[in-house]
């Protein structure tokens, strides 16, 4: 099976195969045109059975994804990216963040452009975090709260302190500087 961008899938195509629901972060399918399909049966099989239904359903990374036939092929797109495409004409540069990390939540008010930097400073506590607060640990050699702050990589920030709330107070400092995109 060949992959193909999204970004190669024709606005028209999306907009004659769904009808976005913006209130309900969802898009449903349309009875479909029938230079969509092979044959006459095809066409009439699909539409009887998909039109006017949600589309897609859950992926194991917990996306909304929908699976479409183009040009012979099945190709899986992720639903609030077909959603923003509907909505804006256009196709997003680079990535879609969800704002509220949330993977379900396709309304539109909760998706922004971004950039691979950008998106993934807007993620949640790490597994193994112990401190509860994102790049802030304890360094029991020292006895002291260290704050640790990387940018593609590379460490920008790092500083020790006596106390827990200094050193989350000062980890939300350069947050707010460093990684705009962070939860807040």
């Amino acid at each position: 099976m060949r992959r193909i961008k999204d970004i190669n899938i024709p606005i028209t195509y999306l907009q004659e195969c769904f009808e976005p629901n913006t209130t309900l972060d969802r898009v449903r399918w349309k009875i479909r045109p029938i230079h969509h399909f092979p044959n006459k049966q095809t066409w009439r099989a699909w539409n009887v059975t998909y039109s006017g239904n949600l589309a897609g359903s859950i992926n194991s990374q917990r996306y909304r994804i929908i699976k479409i036939a183009i040009n012979g092929g099945i190709h899986t797109i992720n639903e609030h990216r077909v959603l923003w495409a509907l909505t804006h004409g256009k196709w997003p540069i680079d990535q879609l963040d969800h704002k509220n990390r949330a993977r379900g939540d396709n309304l539109l008010s909760n998706l922004r452009e971004s950039t691979q930097l950008q998106n993934s400073q807007n993620t949640g506590l790490r597994r193994n975090n112990r401190s509860g607060i994102t790049g802030v640990s304890y360094e029991k050699y020292s006895s002291k709260w260290v704050v640790q702050l990387r940018l593609n990589g590379h460490l920008v920030y790092k500083c020790r302190f006596d106390n827990f709330a200094d050193a989350v107070a000062a980890r939300k400092t350069v947050e707010r500087r460093w990684h705009p995109f962070a939860p807040p």
